[in-house]
């Protein structure tokens, strides 16, 4: 069973790796107003590829999760393109069905192909244009009990499941034990990011810091001045900032 992390990854991958789409979100459909100028809605490129989780139901043993995919572009002042983007947002939405259709075999959901696609002309004004493109991916749900990370099995369910050793990166500190076929979530820092690596071109400035650091702020370069091989004054300025040194001699 995939989670949802994972099935927001495979739509954000598809919409980074398509030439004509130029940003992906997933959230509330109010942020594609164009009266919210919210922080991220003014972060918004389009076309877009905008996704939110409509419904979740479990029966017998299927998942399906259904999800709203919205594939829309601006119109020019007067909706003179409306014709050619509702084309445009229609050929991209076929693109996410076969995409969806074709993913890697060890993927675990299956498309389910029987969508009917909304018009969205009509959703925001002059604004925007596209389609609603309905899409439910079905998993097969097992009831495993095994798949639960509890620290101690409740007496009642009367389960012996095999548990797995988790390691840090030394391979020596034990990290957690976590039943096989169970999950355990990592806490990071940065949305994913523990640390990154700052240097310039020849490694004469290599700093690590921790993604929790930001806003990181480099030092001052040190230049030395020297007038005919002698020295004359050293200066300190901004790193990565461009500067005018004038020289009198």
């Amino acid at each position: 069973m995939l989670t949802l992390t994972q099935h927001i990854e495979l739509f954000r991958n598809f919409a980074t790796a398509h030439s004509q789409i130029k940003s992906f979100a997933f959230g509330e459909p109010s942020m594609l107003t164009e009266t919210d100028h919210s922080e991220v809605t003014s972060r918004l490129k389009y076309p877009i590829l905008f996704m939110d989780i409509t419904e979740v139901s479990v029966s017998n043993n299927d998942l399906r999760r259904s999800y709203a995919i919205y594939i829309v572009d601006r119109l020019d002042k007067g909706s003179t393109n409306h014709e050619q983007v509702l084309s445009n947002m229609q050929l991209i939405s076929f693109d996410v069905m076969a995409y969806l259709k074709n993913t890697p075999p060890n993927w675990t959901s299956v498309f389910e192909r029987s969508v009917n696609m909304t018009d969205l002309t009509r959703a925001f004004g002059d604004f925007l244009a596209g389609w609603l493109v309905p899409i439910t991916l079905k998993d097969p749900f097992l009831y495993n009990t095994c798949s639960i990370p509890y620290n101690e099995v409740p007496p009642a369910l009367n389960t012996t499941c095999p548990q797995v050793t988790i390691y840090e990166n030394d391979g020596i500190t034990v990290h957690e034990l976590v039943n096989a076929g169970g999950y355990f979530i990592i806490p990071t820092s940065g949305g994913g990011c523990s640390s990154i690596d700052i240097k310039n071109s020849n490694d004469g400035y290599n700093q690590n810091i921790l993604c929790d650091q930001s806003p990181f702020v480099l030092p001052d370069t040190t230049y030395t001045i020297n007038v005919n091989g002698v020295f004359n004054q050293s200066v300190s300025l901004p790193t990565l900032g461009d500067a005018v040194l004038n020289i009198n001699a």
